[in-house]
């Protein structure tokens, strides 16, 4: 009987992965019905992406075919192949989201499993009876698939370059891996797939450039081979980077990414990477309340003083780092460690210190990889205490699934948010409606939805005190909703003072597109025209405004060719 149930035990761990995947399929299944939302449309809308066909494949290597600028090609390539498939049937693209990311959770499992299997780390117990490889292996994949971090890379189109590149970096590390263990072929071919999925990696988000230096810290940390291979290893790896190199070189050359607007000096950059990372990690110990871009509470001043400028996350980032650097020099073969280095390596580029820019927000998706690590360093710290308390194995297993549980039920409630763009403004308003940002974005949402009462309401009864807003910005939004309902006689008045209001205070013409529109109904296409390229010549505009202007500023261009024919 008891051989029966030990049976019955490893014949499901060995379909957990599987089970779990299922699992993950049916809480993201809603997300597969989602609109194309925020900066989707920066890649679908009027830019050169939709003009690509499959056979394109050199285009996306030689310039940006998004609104952005960014010179991502595998990411890019992919959006093309979608973009031909799907057109504008935006469950393809979300469906294509959720199999890089069940892909992901598998190449976690496997990556995982291969770590402990090896028994390479000091803090790890061997396998045990009831507690092996495969337990270690379902745990990690299972905190992946469940975290509700991820919602934001998978249900958000946009965020498929994050779970595209997790992909990529954890498959790279897999290989990268195995030709650290000691064997007697060479594993000639096991690293040729490692640099391959590396190279992949970094053409599809810039992030893992962070693979250049975690990997020599995962040979340290795991290797079996005397530190001359180890050397010969990370000498060959630098040597097989220069391609890397040479290419990030040439895409900073391209005039959309060579630009560094807001210089920081290098003492703010490192006080605020340290912030930054206090911040990312109080969000992982309870990821809650969830919305789309979190204010960073350490906005860009130009005097900058450390010891006005610390508080609580900053505290949580020193103590990190100095936890990190005592376990590197004194317990180095510890899961624990490589997971806090795993976290550390591959945040950097969402931090400050690069590039030199002020991340006045933090996203989830900037943290699709770090939490790996720190995953891996719950599961370090869970084998540590049934080390010291062996009978602790069955308590230990009911805290990751009840982890796992309120993680899902976060997940379940959060997916909806990503249906649609009222749905993601309205949670984001809810939760600060003290927020001037999400308020205007709220606002133009619910005029696009149609929701003209609402406007109407909350217009006429914003309280200033706490919500600073302009009279332009008023007299343009009650002209929107009325534009929206082609009231033109009502909105006309409103959206003209507006303008004016604008350029006196030196402020962005919104109300200038849809005054144009206004021009172009009569007839007047010279002062639409006028009033679009003011509106277009302003130094900080939105990226959505941008593509309809252009859209406008063309059809006013053909019915000028129209009339000369």
């Amino acid at each position: 009987m008891k051989q029966q149930g030990l049976n019955l035990y490893h014949k499901i761990l060995s379909i957990f992965p599987i089970i779990i995947s299922i699992i993950a399929i049916i809480l993201y299944y809603p997300s597969l019905f989602g609109e194309f939302v925020i900066d989707d449309n920066t890649y679908f809308d009027d830019s050169k992406l939709i003009q690509l066909k499959a056979s394109d494949l050199k285009v996306v290597f030689m310039e940006a075919t998004n609104r952005w600028g960014e010179l991502l090609p595998l990411r890019d390539y992919l959006y093309v192949l979608e973009y031909n498939t799907f057109g504008k049937w935006t469950t393809g693209y979300h469906l294509v989201s959720l199999l890089l990311f069940i892909a992901s959770g598998f190449i976690v499992y496997y990556w995982s499993k291969l770590l402990f299997k090896d028994n390479t780390f000091k803090d790890y117990a061997p396998t045990v009876k009831y507690w092996s490889t495969e337990v270690s292996a379902c745990i990690v994949m299972s905190l992946f698939l469940l975290n509700p971090m991820y919602v934001e890379s998978v249900a958000y189109i946009s965020g498929q370059k994050d779970i595209l590149s997790v992909l990529m970096i954890v498959t790279t590390l897999f290989f990268l891996y195995k030709t650290g263990k000691t064997s007697t072929k060479r594993p000639y071919w096991i690293y040729g797939l490692g640099i391959l999925f590396h190279y992949l990696a970094v053409l599809s988000k810039l992030s893992a450039l962070a693979t250049i230096l975690f990997v020599p810290v995962l040979w340290l940390i795991t290797s079996d081979k005397t530190p001359k291979d180890i050397l010969k290893m990370v000498t060959l790896w630098f040597i097989t980077n220069i391609p890397v190199m040479l290419w990030i070189q040439y895409i900073f050359t391209l005039p959309n990414l060579n630009q560094v607007p807001l210089p920081t000096p290098l003492f703010e950059r490192v006080f605020r990477a340290i912030n930054i990372f206090g911040v990312h990690l109080s969000r992982m110990v309870w990821p809650n309340e969830l919305t789309f871009g979190y204010e960073f509470l350490w906005p860009k001043v130009y005097e900058f003083h450390w010891y006005t400028n610390f508080n609580f996350y900053s505290l949580i980032g020193l103590l990190f780092i100095f936890i990190l650097i005592f376990l590197f020099f004194k317990y180095r073969k510890s899961y624990i460690t490589l997971g806090m280095l795993f976290f550390i390596i591959y945040l950097a580029p969402a931090l400050s210190i690069f590039p030199d820019l002020p991340n006045e927000k933090v996203y989830d998706r900037y943290l699709a990889l770090p939490l790996i690590g720190m995953f891996m360093v719950l599961l370090g710290l869970l084998h540590l205490i049934k080390s010291f308390w062996p009978k602790t194995k069955l308590l230990l297993l009911g805290f990751v699934v009840l982890l796992c549980v309120s993680w899902t039920v976060m997940t379940v409630n959060y997916i909806p948010a990503y249906q649609n763009d009222l749905a993601l403004r309205e949670r984001s308003y809810q939760l600060n409606p003290s927020d001037a940002n999400k308020f205007h974005a709220y606002i133009r949402s619910l005029v696009k939805y149609k929701k003209h009462a609402e406007v109407e309401f909350l217009i006429k009864n914003i309280d200033t005190t706490k919500i600073k807003m302009s009279d332009a910005y008023i007299e343009f939004y009650l002209g929107f909703n009325y534009f929206a309902q082609q009231k033109y006689e009502l909105a006309e008045p409103l959206l003209f003072s507006s303008s004016i209001k604008a350029n006196k205070s030196r402020r962005y013409p919104a109300a200038n597109y849809l005054l144009a529109v206004i021009f172009i109904n009569k007839g007047e296409n010279e002062i639409a025209e006028k009033l679009l390229r003011e509106q277009l010549a302003y130094p900080h505009k939105l990226i959505y405004d941008v593509i309809e202007i252009e859209k406008l500023l063309k059809k006013i261009e053909q019915v000028k060719q129209n009339q000369k024919n």
